[in-house]
This record gives C-alpha cells, structure tokens and sequence, in this order.
C-alpha cells in the first residue's frame, strides 16, 4: 500500500512537470514566433488542450502551424493519459471492493447509491458553473443570455463551434481558467455517470448469481480441491469468476503463491511458512504464543497475503 502511494505522488508530480512544460513551450513559442500577447498564447493552449477550439485565436505562420500540429497531437496524449487514470480508477475501485469482500467477509458490494449521490452533487455544482460563467459574460461582455448559455454548454461539452466567443482581455482571462476546470468536471460527471451504471450492472450480476444459483454444483466443481465438496473459500472462487471479477489464471496463481508459502505442505500456513519466507516474521516468538493466537496470527497474515497478490496490476 505504502509503494502504491508513493506511486500515485510520482504520477501526480510527474503529470503536474509535464503540463507546467507543456504550457511553458507553447507560450514561449507562440509569444516569440507568432508574436502573440502572453494572454492569447495562454488562451490558445487552453483551447488546444481542452480541444474547445473556438478558432478566434489561430496559428497564423507557416512555422506556427506545423509547430501546431505537433503541438497538438502532445496535447491528445495528455487526453490518453487522462483516460488511462480513469481507466485505472474503476480498475482500483473494483479490486478494492473485492479485496473488502475478502478481508472483511462482507456481502454488500452496493456503491449505486454512493454514485448516484455523487452525481447529483456534480450536476448541482456544474448547474452553479454555468451561472457564473454566463452572469460573467451577459454583464461584462453584454452577450444575450440564450447565447451566453449556448456558448457555456458548447464550450463545456468541448464542441467549440467558435461562433460566439469571448471577445475582451478579460473575458479570455476569464476563460482560460473556467474552461479548464469546468471541461475537466464535466469529464468528471460521466465518469461518475458511469461509474454509477457500471455499479447497477454490478449489484444486478451479483444478485443474480446468489438469489437464483446461476453457480450450480457442476461449476463449483472445478474448484474443489477433492471434486466431491466445495469449501467455503472454493465457492468465494466459483462466484468471483462468474461475475467476472477475477480469472481462473488469477486465482490459480493466488494459490501457487500459497503452495510456495507453505513450506511444510499441510494445506495450512502458520507463523513458520511466514518466518521461512519472509524476514519481518523472523521476530516472532512461536514458543510465548498460545495455540489460538497463533491460529489468529497465521489467519490474518495469509489473509495480508493474499489480498497484497489480488492488489497487483493487471
């Protein structure tokens, strides 16, 4: 866990390093060889990266425009990046809710009304953005109100047709600023959008699987140890297979690493598979332990275990 945070703050750093250069290049180039103000080269690259485009403010050189294309296409890998971060959120999100499943023996994968709560409270504030961005431009840039909300929902939604835009200094300064954050929030209402649908499906399948025994005997069956019973643990592994939420491959590596920890091959891990196979276990004195804090011991280490191998990356 302790590296996984460390490897967000990297990625963060590192996203935050990328587009401090990206503007920065951009700027200096456009300020020096289109010999825009630092205002409209600001306003171009908000455009550019959030990909509005209104085309108010354009490459006028033949330099500029080659310059643009390669410029552009940077910006479409901060886009890929920004699907791949969700991509992973969803990714996390669910081997967390199956990781709880383990760890804490729960039943209850409901996050649809999380989600849907989360949506609720983003359209309230995206509805809030709206109204300041056009009480901005029907009072400081004296734009009619239908066109003011038109140009806000074009601009949000990423369209950029380009036919009303901000005309003043302040009106771009203004800009940059809202449609950075509002394009992103908006992005951040479908992702929860989504993410609310994907958790229906999910409750659907779930319930569906347990309430009507999609799972049979036959099934479960190939996960039995002696092919005539199935433990507890074996109709966990028949369930999360059924519903998708992990492989057959995945769970047959799960268990080698428990063959590899069990080093006396009981079936079982104690503290002694542990001391052998990791350092930090050596501490511990087997012969100060009763038999049941051992037992407890030997349960929740393995469980640790397991549930660090389920958290590695696809």
């Amino acid at each position: 866990m302790t590296n996984d945070v460390f490897e967000n703050k990297k990625l963060i750093i590192l996203s935050t390093l990328s587009i401090f250069i990206y503007f920065t290049v951009g700027i200096i180039f456009y300020t020096q060889y289109e010999n825009f103000s630092f205002l409209d080269s600001m306003y171009l690259i908000t455009l550019l990266l959030t990909t509005v485009g209104y085309g108010n403010t354009v490459p006028i050189t033949k330099g500029g425009k080659i310059f643009t294309i390669f410029y552009v296409l940077c910006g479409i890998c901060f886009i890929a990046l920004s699907l791949s971060i969700l991509s992973n959120y969803f990714s996390n999100k669910h081997e967390r809710m199956m990781i709880k499943l383990l760890k804490n023996n729960e039943t209850n994968l409901d996050n649809s009304g999380k989600s849907f709560k989360h949506i609720i409270i983003d359209c309230i504030i995206i509805f809030f953005i709206i109204i300041i961005v056009v009480l901005f431009y029907t009072l400081y840039e004296d734009l009619d109100i239908v066109d003011a909300i038109y140009m806000t929902c074009i601009s949000l939604t990423t369209i950029g047709f380009g036919d009303i835009v901000p005309t003043t200094d302040g009106g771009k300064i203004f800009a940059i600023f809202w449609i950075l954050s509002g394009t992103l929030f908006f992005a951040k209402i479908i992702a929860d959008y989504f993410d609310y649908f994907v958790n229906l499906r999910q409750e659907k399948i779930y319930n569906n699987i347990i309430k009507t025994a999609i799972v049979n005997y036959s099934d479960l069956k190939d996960f039995s140890n002696n092919k005539n019973t199935v433990s507890r643990y074996e109709f966990l592994a028949g369930v999360l297979v059924k519903i998708g939420s992990i492989n057959r491959t995945k769970i047959q590596h799960i268990m080698k690493q428990f063959d590899n920890i069990d080093q006396d091959k009981n079936g079982v891990l104690n503290i002694n598979d542990f001391r052998k196979n990791f350092p930090e276990y050596a501490e511990i004195n087997q012969d100060s332990l009763s038999s049941s804090q051992l037992s407890n011991i030997s349960e929740e280490k393995s469980r640790r275990e397991l549930i660090e191998i389920i958290e590695i990356k696809k």
